[in-house]
């Protein structure tokens, strides 16, 4: 419900684990919520570059680009998601929003 406290949380859980990928993506999440796209796609290409196996956050990445314009990486990064075997419920996402 408030954003604002789940920048909160979301924060001080990175604090505890600044490591954990899991957690930078919710943030990244919460950037693209807020219509940060520049903050969520600068800290997305930092979790697909330490994971760039990971169906997940490829797909949040495309999400990103494709809320910043910028078709031919939104495209790029949710077709690596399919390829990669992404839940049903994400890939029917990706096939509806798909550049």
């Amino acid at each position: 419900g408030d954003m604002g406290t789940a920048y909160i949380h979301i924060r001080t859980a990175i604090t505890l684990a600044p490591e954990d990928l899991e957690l930078q993506d919710t943030l990244a999440w919460w950037y693209y919520l807020t219509q940060d796209y520049l903050q969520a796609i600068t800290l997305l290409n930092k979790i697909v570059k330490a994971q760039p196996n990971h169906a997940l956050y490829r797909h949040h990445l495309g999400m990103a680009y494709l809320k910043s314009g910028n078709n031919e990486q939104a495209r790029q990064h949710l077709q690596r998601a399919l390829d990669l075997g992404i839940d049903a419920g994400s890939q029917r996402l990706i096939e509806e929003h798909m550049p």
